[in-house]
């Protein structure tokens, strides 16, 4: 017998199936997206002596948020032909099975501020806040309060912000620090100080000033928040002639108060003996003797002076106001002495006269 090879034949030849073995997935930081990271991974599968290499593979989490072993899902795994190996021999399914965590990212939240205020007692305080959350999330922030660090006022002092939180549907995705700080200045309060008016006779001296305040908070006294003494000054004196005098008062300081000082009013009466006298005189001006008035009412209440001999020589000539200024005077004249009123002293200067009281007989003096 003869036999020859059957021909024609044909028969296919499948690809192998390959497997990727050991690859993981990474765990991360929450960072508001879902795709995940892939390390590692093997062919499992090839022929002895071939390699191929993998390519095209994207991971993905199932959402964004934050926990812990959630669920990696791989897609677009693919081969690539190598010097040893051609790819098309080979098919290659996804890795299945995968997880990781993603962990809540830390959310910064800063004190970019706080308002500058007036003392008020209180250590209150209003801050704004500011953070650096992943654009899009959605997030609330509160906190149980700012404050000083004390009620004191003064420059730059901090600020502390507690009970920071977050609400909000991203809430869970982030941890965030429970204070922030910064700083402001807390400015005096306005504390008004002022010289109590006071009144003393003619001759005497000055009596004790006191003064007022207005403008203490709450609680505060001035024993805790004034200190240094009181100075009072005026241009009164002893030997001051009756009217009003300005009264100043300086010398105290405070940490939490402007201290702002108005001055009162000092009265230096004229004594019983002048008021006596300036009622005779007016009396006697009113009456009109014929010798002419010796004295105007004004010049005695007033202090006043003339300012010309012959001015005054000529009213009280005359009985009449001086027609030249609007200064009353007196007579200045040597023959004047029986008409000059009791209980006064007529004192005849350059530039005038004028009537100090004084006490006893009626005198005139020349200078």
């Amino acid at each position: 017998y003869a036999v020859s090879d059957p021909t024609g034949l044909t028969a296919s030849i499948t690809p192998k199936a390959l497997t990727v073995a050991g690859q993981l997935a990474a765990n991360k930081v929450y960072d508001g997206n879902t795709a995940a990271q892939l390390s590692g991974g093997v062919l499992a599968g090839l022929v002895a002596g071939e390699s191929l290499g993998l390519a095209g593979q994207t991971a993905s989490f199932a959402d964004k948020n934050a926990a812990n072993a959630k669920a990696v899902t791989v897609t677009g795994t693919t081969l690539v032909d190598t010097a040893s190996g051609l790819a098309s021999n080979y098919t290659v399914s996804n890795p299945t099975g995968l997880t990781a965590s993603i962990t809540p990212a830390s959310l910064l939240v800063r004190a970019t501020g706080a308002a500058p205020r007036v003392y008020d007692t209180t250590t209150n305080a209003s801050a704004t806040l500011a953070d650096n959350r992943i654009a899009g999330d959605v997030l609330s922030i509160t906190n149980s309060g700012a404050s000083f660090a004390d009620k004191n006022a003064g420059a730059n002092k901090t600020v502390t912000v507690n009970g920071i939180a977050l609400s909000g549907t991203d809430a869970g995705n982030y941890t965030v620090n429970a204070t922030a700080t910064t700083t402001a200045s807390i400015t005096q309060a306005a504390l008004g100080v002022k010289v109590d008016n006071a009144e003393k006779d003619q001759g005497f001296v000055n009596p004790a000033f006191t003064a007022s305040y207005t403008g203490l908070l709450g609680n505060d006294t001035l024993a805790n928040e004034v200190s240094g003494n009181l100075a009072f000054s005026t241009p009164a004196s002893i030997a001051t002639p009756s009217g009003s005098y300005l009264v100043s008062a300086a010398g105290q300081t405070s940490t939490n108060y402007a201290l702002t000082y108005t001055p009162g009013v000092l009265t230096v009466k004229p004594t019983e003996a002048r008021q006596s006298a300036v009622a005779s005189v007016i009396a006697a001006v009113n009456v009109a003797p014929s010798q002419g008035n010796m004295v105007q009412a004004e010049v005695v209440a007033k202090g006043e002076t003339v300012t010309s001999k012959e001015d005054a020589v000529q009213v009280a000539l005359e009985g009449r106001p001086p027609q030249q200024g609007s200064t009353p005077v007196v007579l200045a004249t040597a023959s004047v002495n029986s008409n000059v009123l009791p209980g006064l002293r007529l004192s005849v200067v350059d530039t005038g006269l004028r009537l100090p009281v004084a006490a006893g007989n009626t005198s005139v003096e020349s200078q």
